[in-house]
């Protein structure tokens, strides 16, 4: 279990965009297929929460640990971060176009080229910005190295 844990920390450390990625291309394909099945929706205090919420407050406990935590938290957050921004990314445009509505599963399924589309556009910003700041790090590294 422990050399699992491991292997898992070090794919992180040196794929990180491609572990945020396929944690959230993931999370979003369990989310799809588990709510064909069972689609808990708990009713507190008159509201009734969805996935959204669920990621929004897994989001700010991971500003939270980003902020507070120690260094050694990071691939934790990394995950928790891929995890909670996809399932907030998965159900809002289903809530914004169903708000006030009484909807039901076909309405939900109905979003998922939405979500792609979502998905793709935060995948090329991620991609155009890991490339953008690699390559200044090249020329940092280059030039720190000719000063040798």
């Amino acid at each position: 279990m422990f050399n699992w844990i491991k292997r898992l920390e070090h794919l992180e450390l040196h794929h990180k965009l491609g572990f945020f990625l396929s944690v959230m291309i993931l999370t979003i394909f369990i989310i799809r297929v588990s709510v064909q099945f069972y689609d808990p929706n708990p009713v507190i205090f008159g509201l009734e929460l969805h996935h959204f919420d669920y990621g929004l407050f897994l989001l700010m406990l991971t500003v939270l640990l980003l902020l507070f935590g120690s260094r050694t938290l990071y691939p934790l957050c990394l995950a928790l971060a891929a995890f909670s921004l996809a399932l907030v990314i998965d159900q809002t445009n289903f809530i914004r176009s169903n708000v006030g509505y009484d909807v039901g599963l076909s309405e939900y399924n109905s979003t998922i080229v939405s979500v792609v589309a979502l998905l793709m556009i935060i995948a090329l910003t991620l991609y155009v910005i890991h490339a953008f700041f690699m390559k200044k790090n090249l020329k940092v590294h280059k030039n720190n190295s000719k000063r040798k």
